[in-house]
Parts: structure tokens; C-alpha cells; sequence
């Protein structure tokens, strides 16, 4: 299942998907509000190789709001936790924990990227 599917699934209890709910968002651009699901999107960073940015886009007036960068580190993290969410407490426990650790590792790495290609006069945007 892919990335957007699962930000915009529900998933309720032992796993049985309930009705999505609805996420209403106000655009700092335009103030208009917006149902969440329609406005996440995916980018590539053209300067940063495998690298994702998701973010939200108003369909209005195109203003961008940063939420992640998805990285290959991060979609293994995430995989290997998935794989514990029958496990014990323990496991899951340390599972989000490692992948809260690689998660946040992986955010600061690729803004300081991002960072270092603005200031030096390249948009990594896509």
C-alpha cells in the first residue's frame, strides 16, 4: 500500500478499516479550508537522490506546506516496524522507539541538505 493510501486510511480496531475521517485544513496562503486528503502530496528533492518530500498542497491557490521527507531509511524503519504489531508490548515498544530514533535522524539529515543546497544557491524541490 502506498504512502498517501495509508495517511489517508483509518484503521480501527483488530485492524478493520472504518470510515475515513474528515480532516479539514486552512491554507496559510489563501485561508481557504480544504479537506486534508485532498491536498497531500509527494514531491521528489531533485538535488537529493531517493529522497520524498510529503507535504500539503492547496488546490486554490498552490501554496506548499512541509510535513516529512520520506527517505529509504525511514520506508525500512516503517516496514520493520509493521512487522512487530502482533508481537509483545516490548517488541512494539522498542520497534517505535528505534523508529522514532531513525525518523528524526533522517528529518535533520535531509533538512541540513536542503539547507546547505538553499544557501548555496540550489532549490532541491522538484
Amino acid at each position: 500500500m502506498g504512502l498517501l493510501r495509508k495517511l489517508k486510511r483509518q484503521a480501527g480496531p483488530q485492524g478493520k478499516q472504518q470510515k475515513p475521517t474528515k480532516v479539514v485544513v486552512s491554507c496559510p496562503g489563501c485561508k481557504r479550508s480544504i479537506k486534508l486528503e485532498r491536498c497531500i502530496r509527494q514531491r521528489p528533492l531533485a538535488q537529493v537522490d531517493g529522497v520524498t518530500e510529503v507535504g500539503i498542497e492547496c488546490p486554490a491557490c498552490r501554496h506548499w506546506t512541509h510535513s516529512f521527507y520520506e527517505t529509504a531509511e525511514i520506508k525500512r524503519a516503517r516496514a520493520e516496524l509493521e512487522t512487530v504489531k502482533g508481537g509483545t508490548l516490548e517488541a512494539i515498544a522498542a520497534a517505535k522507539e528505534t523508529f522514532a530514533i531513525i525518523y528524526k535522524g533522517e528529518q535533520e539529515r535531509v533538512a541540513g541538505l536542503v539547507a546547505s543546497m538553499v544557501e548555496s544557491g540550489r532549490d532541491g524541490a522538484g
